[in-house]
């Protein structure tokens, strides 16, 4: 639901406009990052997952002799396409 609130000629009288939403409109908020308090805890914590799971690839591949080179390589690639983003943007 969208609720609008708008003043009108008369100081003592404002128009409430309701619009009925999608679930589409509904997930676009979520991507603007419009959505409530419970849905800011639940993402912060996906993102502390998410780097955890990234953390422990990496120690898992360092500590194997083969996946070093990968691992470094692949590092060392993320890092640079990064800087290249950021400075493009």
């Amino acid at each position: 639901m969208d609720l609008t609130l708008e003043p009108t000629a008369n100081p003592s009288i404002a128009m409430l406009a309701i619009k009925k939403t999608s679930l589409h409109r509904q997930f676009v908020q979520l991507h603007k990052a419009k959505g409530g308090t419970p849905f800011k805890v639940y993402a912060a914590g996906f993102a502390a997952a998410l780097l955890l799971l990234l953390i422990s690839g990496f120690m898992m591949a360092w500590q194997t002799a083969k996946l070093r080179q990968l691992a470094i390589a692949s590092m060392s690639l993320g890092i640079a396409v990064f800087i290249v983003m950021v400075l493009s943007s």
